[in-house]
C-alpha cells in the first residue's frame, strides 16, 4: 500500500527588478560628517561607520560605548 503525502508550499517572494539607467544620478554617501552635538558643546568629525542612524539632520553616534544625538553640519568625503 502506497501512500502519497503532498506537502503545500509557499511561493518564494520575488522583488521586481532594478533597471539601471544612467539617466537617474545615485548619489554616494558621504565618508565623513561634521556633527554639532549640542549636548557637550562640540563639533565632531567622524567617519561613516560611527554613524549608526541618520534621520534628516540628526544623526545618532557611538563613541566609546555612549549614545550620542547631533546635528550633521556638513557631510562629504576626505581625501588626503
Amino acid at each position: 500500500m502506497t501512500t502519497a503525502s503532498t506537502t503545500v508550499r509557499d511561493k518564494r517572494l520575488q522583488n521586481p527588478r532594478k533597471i539601471f539607467s544612467p539617466s537617474v544620478a545615485s548619489q554616494p554617501m558621504a565618508s565623513n560628517y561634521l556633527i554639532y552635538m549640542p549636548d557637550t558643546v562640540s563639533y565632531l568629525i567622524v567617519g561613516r561607520s560611527s554613524v549608526k542612524n541618520i534621520q534628516g539632520k540628526n544623526a545618532t553616534l557611538i563613541l566609546n560605548k555612549k549614545t550620542f544625538v547631533g546635528e550633521i553640519t556638513f557631510a562629504g568625503n576626505y581625501q588626503v
